[in-house]
């Protein structure tokens, strides 16, 4: 059960980092573009906010 949990929250975050990398640059449109809710998102992006990873 705990794998299929990490599953689904490594694919959640994939999807997320699809929408950036497609040019989607704003919380709501990542949101709509992923079908995900704003707090997932939100939670995706803080976790990944590590220096520099989304930029270049």
């Amino acid at each position: 059960m705990s794998q299929n949990l990490g599953n689904q929250a490594l694919n959640k975050a994939i999807d997320v980092i699809d929408a950036i990398a497609d040019g989607h640059r704003q919380l709501k449109t990542i949101c709509q573009h992923t079908e995900l809710p704003k707090s997932t998102v939100h939670r995706i992006l803080q976790g990944s906010l590590k220096p520099d990873i989304f930029v270049k």
